[in-house]
């Protein structure tokens, strides 16, 4: 089972974008997903789905974008 408090990325100088909440999602087979929610738009719901070796601070450019349009980004 992975440790769900790791996170490398602040020791890498990665930081999360202002505003966001991070978590994690236990699955049913007891594995944990990494997930982000920026709630900061009303238009709708953006998803950003990345790569299983992808990490959520590589997307802070698009995430800002969305956001500064109104719109959520999980």
């Amino acid at each position: 089972m992975a440790d769900k408090t790791l996170n490398p990325l602040p020791k890498l100088g990665i930081k999360l974008l202002e505003g966001g909440i991070l978590d994690y999602v236990q699955t049913e087979d007891r594995k944990y997903i990494r997930y982000g929610f920026w709630d900061k738009g009303e238009k709708a719901t953006v998803i950003i789905l990345p790569g299983r070796s992808e990490y959520i601070e590589k997307y802070n450019s698009v995430i800002k974008e969305f956001t500064q349009r109104n719109y959520s980004v999980v």
